[in-house]
């Protein structure tokens, strides 16, 4: 499902690992749309509760990773998703 990141002062950081010292893959722009991975479950780790999510960058390079739930969107948008 198609995840809607809203804009505040910060970009989502999109990790390779679901755990906040994991490296960082990219870091993704806010306002832009995400997909949940297909099949992902969320993961709970270090106080966050974690989603596999795919980007596709502007020039349509694709990356894969784990973002923290509380950082995307407001958790209010995630329940509306149905994630």
């Amino acid at each position: 499902s198609r995840l809607p990141l809203t804009p505040p002062p910060t970009w989502l950081r999109l990790r390779r690992e679901p755990n906040n010292s994991a490296t960082i893959i990219v870091l993704i722009p806010n306002g832009t749309t995400v997909d949940r991975v297909d099949g992902a479950s969320d993961v709970s780790a270090g106080g966050f509760n974690w989603v596999n999510i795919r980007y596709t960058d502007p020039n349509g390079v694709e990356a894969v990773g784990w973002a923290a739930r509380d950082a995307m969107a407001g958790r209010t948008t995630l329940r509306e998703e149905n994630c």
